[in-house]
């Protein structure tokens, strides 16, 4: 297939456009991550951190996904493709987020993805160092807090990604740029 006609097929076929690869997945993980903090033990509240932590990393992944596939259909018939250095570390993946096309609520996003990556690190970097339970519940509150607002905000950019992709399904004669 052609990179032309693969285009053609991803945007006629929402089925097709960017999203979680695991959903389901992702949301029993985020069961466990409630679960695990509602426990108020040590481990649950560091099992928490840990999955809240992996599934925003995959909320970044897939805004990027996002704004790649914007542009690749909006200079559509020119061709377009998007490599990924390094993404073995959450800052260079929000980097690639910051890196690329604007959109509404973009800044409060990474911002509040750089808190709870703050957060985490200082959290587990100091874990041996005059901690307490009491410390560890805080900090893992504030986490699960900021989590909970990255969920929202992700999904309402998401949302609009899909609007916007739509638009381009409905108002492109696609067959006509071939």
């Amino acid at each position: 297939m052609t990179y032309k006609t693969e285009i053609i097929a991803r945007i006629k076929d929402s089925d097709k456009w960017p999203a979680f690869t695991r959903p389901d997945f992702l949301q029993e993980l985020n069961d466990v991550a409630d679960d695990a903090f509602s426990k108020g033990t040590v481990e649950g509240y560091l099992a928490s951190v840990l999955i809240y932590h992996q599934i925003t990393e995959e909320m970044i992944k897939l805004l990027v996904e996002c704004c790649e596939f914007l542009v690749q259909i909006a200079v559509f018939p020119r061709e377009i493709q998007f490599r990924h250095g390094d993404r073995s570390m959450f800052g260079k993946i929000l980097n690639e987020l910051e890196n690329t096309l604007s959109f509404e609520h973009k800044r409060e996003f990474i911002e509040k993805c750089n808190e709870l990556n703050r957060v985490r690190i200082r959290m587990v970097h100091k874990l041996t160092a005059k901690s307490s339970l009491a410390d560890i519940k805080r900090q893992s509150l504030t986490i699960k807090d900021i989590f909970d607002q990255i969920y929202r905000i992700q999904n309402d950019i998401y949302n609009k990604f899909r609007v916007s992709f739509h638009s381009y399904k409905k108002d492109t004669n696609w067959e006509e740029l071939l």
